[in-house]
């Protein structure tokens, strides 16, 4: 996940952007409000770029404005005043100095904040590790920005923290954690490796991972310190549940969004994996699934999630197990935010095969890694669709993907056939493997090879190569996962190349449909 800027430090920069357009280019003298629309307003200027007689009043409530204004000049005067008026968020006063040591095993050194709702906690030792780093939030946008710092295709729901909280690890390695109480949010990241941390490893150094079975006690330890955080704001952390996940008590109506899931997960033995049901609710309570029975080796059909607070959260469990009963074995999948653009995407649902590290946590599916295919509209995460531009008047696309195999690590080259042709993708890379059907997208376009065909009925197939020198058209043999498939003029069709090893490839397709359906 790459962090932007949080939104005290772009309210910090918006308010010296307004001050010195105002102030500092010689405008019209007045006065202007401070961030966040409370406070008394601050001078500004005279239209002669004088800057206020002290670098903060003596009203100010925030020390860092205090020290900022202090410095001297123009635009430490203009930025101390600013800061003043922004609330004084001291995260590191909140935690208790006994907790914070107890999930690391090498000794802390003291804690820095900037008042403005950041505390960093480095170790005495900085070649052991960065520590930790909480940011803390209030307002009405604290909730949406941590749902924008949050990769919610990987964050895993945890109980007993705050109203809401979820975990991930960056990098499959860093522990994440962002929490909810109110209108305040909690964020928690560990940085420069997890052999600082008291909790069992596997590997040394920069590169150690916590050990699978370990990971929900330590995220449950490490998430308390933003309980601490929470009943230090006392007021401020609360208000409403949050509606960046709202944990509804009752079903909300049905979305505008649309989405599917395509079900290729098989474990690190490559064993395909159960039929999945899928939910758009919290973790942990009552609920019926908006899928069920989704088979291994195949795609789902559309389905409109709820939105709850205009946010959609997903996760999947075995078919036929108890949101409740098993939730240890739920999986979150992915969660957007309805801007309006009506977004309809579908979920792969695979896993990292013989390449992966194991499980984190248990179950049948603790092995599950999500990617999304944004088809219509976007998902205010970045994802925008659609797929691939139209196909030509008459036509149809097949949108190729081996990306299933590829996490697996099958170690292969897959070549796609449309009727025995060999004519190679149309944004494939012609001097890689020329005049060869190769499943592969140049950069720069989608992520799936653009396979052209007529309407009708058309005979696909896969083959895979494990040669060393570029073969031949006719030495790409055998075809396996041969099928009919029929297409209409204009549609788009996802074919995913799955299987269980080289010798046992399938194809899986999944017909786009149209959008504002």
């Amino acid at each position: 996940m790459s962090k932007n800027s949080h939104p005290s430090r772009l309210a910090v920069l918006l308010a010296v952007t307004v001050l010195c357009v105002a102030g500092c280019a010689g405008g019209s003298g007045g006065s202007t409000s401070l961030p966040g629309g409370s406070g008394p307003s601050a001078p500004v200027g005279n239209g002669t770029n004088n800057a206020p007689a002290t670098g903060a009043s003596a009203a100010c409530t925030n020390p860092e404005g205090q020290v900022v204004g202090a410095a001297g000049g123009t635009n430490a005067a203009l930025l101390g005043a600013a800061i003043c008026g922004m609330a004084d968020i001291d995260p590191c006063s909140m935690l208790k100095t006994d907790d914070v040591q107890a999930l690391f095993s090498v000794p802390l050194a003291t804690p820095t904040t900037d008042h403005l709702g950041t505390c960093t906690w480095p170790l005495i030792d900085p070649s052991k590790g960065d520590g930790l780093s909480v940011f803390v939030n209030v307002g009405g946008d604290a909730q949406h920005a941590l749902n924008s710092d949050i990769d919610l295709a990987k964050a895993t729901p945890i109980g007993g923290i705050g109203d809401i909280a979820a975990w991930e690890l960056l990098g499959d390695y860093f522990p994440h954690l962002g929490a909810a109480k109110g209108q305040a949010t909690c964020e928690l990241t560990i940085g420069g490796g997890n052999g600082q941390l008291s909790v069992h490893t596997t590997g040394s150094g920069v590169f150690a991972q916590i050990d699978p079975s370990a990971v929900p006690g330590f995220m449950q330890q490490f998430g308390n310190l933003c309980n601490e955080v929470f009943a230090g704001l006392g007021a401020s952390a609360s208000g409403p549940t949050p509606t960046f996940a709202q944990a509804a008590t009752t079903p909300a109506p049905a979305g505008q969004t649309s989405v599917r899931i395509g079900n290729f997960y098989a474990d690190q033995n490559l064993k395909p994996g159960p039929a999945l049901d899928l939910y758009d609710t919290q973790h942990g309570q009552a609920a019926t699934p908006i899928l069920t029975g989704v088979p291994y080796g195949s795609f789902s059909a559309y389905v409109h999630p709820q939105a709850n607070g205009g946010v959609t959260i997903l996760y999947v469990l075995p078919t036929g197990e108890d949101p409740i009963a098993n939730e240890a074995d739920a999986k979150g999948i992915g969660g957007y935010q309805d801007d309006g653009s009506q977004v309809q995407q579908t979920f792969i649902l695979a896993s990292e095969g013989k390449s992966g590290s194991g499980c984190f946590g248990t179950g049948p599916i603790c092995e599950l890694d999500t990617s999304s295919v944004v088809e219509n509209g976007d998902d205010a995460n970045g994802g925008t669709g659609p797929v691939a531009s139209p196909p030509p008047a008459g036509q149809a696309e097949l949108l190729v993907s081996s990306h299933v195999v590829d996490d697996e690590n099958l170690q292969g080259s897959y070549y796609f056939f449309v009727d025995g042709s060999c004519d190679p993708p149309v944004n494939g890379d012609a001097a890689q493997e020329p005049g060869l059907p190769y499943v592969f997208a140049a950069s720069g376009g989608p992520s799936q090879a653009i396979f052209p065909v007529t309407a009708g009925t058309h005979q696909i197939s896969v083959a895979e190569y494990r040669g060393s020198q570029l073969p031949t058209c006719d030495s790409l043999n055998p075809k396996q996962g041969q099928m009919s498939l029929d297409v209409t003029a204009g549609q788009q069709v996802l074919v995913y190349v799955y299987g269980t090893s080289l010798d046992d490839l399938h194809l899986a397709v999944g017909p786009i449909q149209p959008s504002a359906q």
